[in-house]
């Protein structure tokens, strides 16, 4: 799981991107650990400050996965 959020991440960054949001897990589930751990050391490795607001932690439903993206995406600074 790792491996694959940090792959995405830092094919989002060789897009050219730098203002990467993320959607996690909830805390007591390892995959989603593991997931924003590698999203993490991606974004610290390519020198990038992660964005507390655009970092929203949910549930895995698809409801609450949609309500956060809006969020997220309702910053002025997107």
């Amino acid at each position: 799981m790792w491996r694959a959020a940090s792959e995405m991440t830092k094919y989002l960054l060789d897009l050219g991107h730098c203002k990467v949001g993320f959607l996690k897990g909830p805390s007591d589930h390892v995959s989603a650990v593991q997931r924003f751990e590698g999203f993490e050391q991606t974004m610290t490795d390519a020198g990038i400050s992660l964005q507390p607001k655009w970092i929203q932690t949910g549930n895995f439903r698809f409801e609450t996965a949609l309500e956060m993206s809006r969020l997220i995406l309702r910053d002025k600074d997107r």
